[in-house]
């Protein structure tokens, strides 16, 4: 079956070429009413009105073309610009000693705390970048040193100065340090360290101050042990004994109206004396609190308190020594 369609011929392109006005002889005259109407349709006015417009849209549409190229070319520099300043300031941090530690402010909460002492224990942050100086770094130069630490805080103030915080444990009891004399009452009381204030803090440790610390009056226990006396931040007593000895003051001045005049404390006997207006009572931390005082009661339930002239002792089990 033969096909209907004819063989399409390649036509040559003909290039456009620039319109000119017709020749003369070509020339026709237009009549009154389409010259009208011409110039009406395809005045001047009419006509420089939409060239305008067109001109108007094609160079809105080649600013759009221009500012989309322009605008990804602009984030591309600059996401690529931000990547070098963020890896030149990280450089700068790691590598530069111009962020290294060189100004230690010590922030302290009482005068327990000598301040001198505490930056020549963070001497060593001085060779240290601030931006890997950590709260955890600085308590593990400062808690070998300050065993009674509670706390620390740090602050830093770019590019080279930190400000640390330290907080110590509260005092709970003021202490002295007496000898021998002052036990049996023959002498005046030789206390070691004067000019110091020390106090006792809630983990038992011996502390100094050179002035008063406020929040007092504290109450006061005289160590003793012939001679024996602790240096500053020395352990001298477990929470369980200090809450011990302050309880059995309290319990004293509470149920029996016995006001404390004194506390008296042996360190290697582990005994405590409490001094009141009807005399001492010995106590021993190797016992437990509540049978010495059942044995204080035991007694007042045969004796009174008048028949007393220097101490009661409620160390001794089964047995009451008074006299």
């Amino acid at each position: 079956m033969k096909s209907n369609r004819l063989p399409t011929a390649k036509l040559p392109l003909v290039p456009l070429r620039k319109p000119t006005r017709l020749p003369r002889q070509f020339r026709r005259r237009a009549g009154s009413t389409a010259a009208m109407t011409a110039k009406k349709r395809h005045g001047t006015t009419e006509r420089n009105k939409r060239r305008r417009q067109e001109r108007w849209q094609r160079a809105m549409r080649k600013m759009k073309r221009f500012w989309t190229v322009t605008l990804v070319e602009l984030r591309m520099w600059l996401a690529i610009g931000a990547a070098v300043l963020i890896s030149a300031i990280i450089g700068i941090l790691l590598f530069s000693p111009f962020f290294n530690v060189r100004e230690i402010h010590i922030r302290r909460q009482d005068a327990r705390l000598d301040i001198e002492e505490v930056q020549r224990i963070l001497s060593p942050l001085f060779s240290e970048r601030l931006l890997f100086v950590s709260k955890a770094h600085v308590r593990a130069l400062l808690a070998p040193e300050l065993p009674d630490l509670q706390s620390i805080d740090i602050q830093k103030t770019y590019p080279s100065s930190i400000t640390v915080t330290v907080l110590l444990n509260p005092v709970l009891a003021e202490v002295t340090l007496v000898g021998i004399d002052a036990v049996s009452g023959s002498g005046s009381q030789t206390q070691s360290g004067a000019g110091l204030h020390r106090y006792v803090t809630r983990h038992g440790y011996v502390t100094a101050s050179p002035i008063a610390l406020e929040g007092g009056p504290y109450q006061k226990i005289f160590l003793t042990d012939w001679s024996l006396a602790p240096s500053e931040r020395t352990r001298i007593f477990s929470e369980e004994e200090l809450h011990t000895i302050l309880l059995a003051g309290d319990i004293l001045r509470r149920d029996y109206g016995l006001e404390t005049k004194k506390i008296l404390y042996f360190i290697r006997a582990r005994e405590f004396h409490i001094a009141t207006d009807k005399g001492e009572l010995w106590f021993d931390l190797g016992s437990p609190l509540a049978v010495q005082l059942q044995r204080f009661r035991q007694f007042l339930a045969n004796a009174t308190l008048d028949e007393v002239r220097k101490y009661i002792d409620l160390r001794i089990e089964d047995t009451i020594v008074y006299q």
